[in-house]
């Protein structure tokens, strides 16, 4: 049985596995084209990016052990400054993963093949090559482009 569409933000539709994750919970933060200045507090990013993705996978993000992840969430110990950044990066990707997807498919879109990321899934790419290669596929499927 084919499964349903997938739809974005303007309409488009693709397959693919529905996956009802959390991430559909997740809305996008009023700035989330603001530039971050020092004194912002990553608690909330934290705290927003654990509750979509869970800390073991926000933890693989991050390149950190999902006991670190708990450590910050805590107040036991500061985060990195690299990890500081990688958790901006991925907040970023969040946000533009929901303004290209409707909510209820962005966890579907970061955990499914991607033709754009090689037949990798973002949330893989992510980790391995960074946020850039991710930002171009959301551009290209916003762009409607197709391979």
């Amino acid at each position: 049985m084919p499964s349903p569409p997938i739809r974005t933000r303007l309409g488009a539709k693709r397959t693919g596995r529905m996956h009802r994750a959390s991430i559909a919970k997740l809305r996008l933060r009023p700035q989330a084209n603001a530039v971050f200045d020092s004194g912002v507090v990553f608690a909330e990013l934290l705290a927003r990016t654990t509750r979509a993705l869970g800390s073991n996978v926000t933890a693989d993000l991050l390149g950190v052990d999902a006991a670190q992840v708990s450590r910050w969430k805590y107040g036991k110990e500061r985060i990195t400054q690299t990890s500081y950044e990688r958790l901006l990066d991925l907040d970023y990707v969040l946000n533009r993963v929901l303004q290209v997807f409707e909510a209820d498919d962005a966890g579907e879109w970061l955990s499914s093949p991607s033709p754009w990321l090689h037949g990798g899934r973002p949330l893989d790419v992510l980790i391995q090559e960074g946020p850039a290669p991710v930002i171009d596929a959301l551009s290209a499927v916003e762009e409607g482009a197709f391979l």
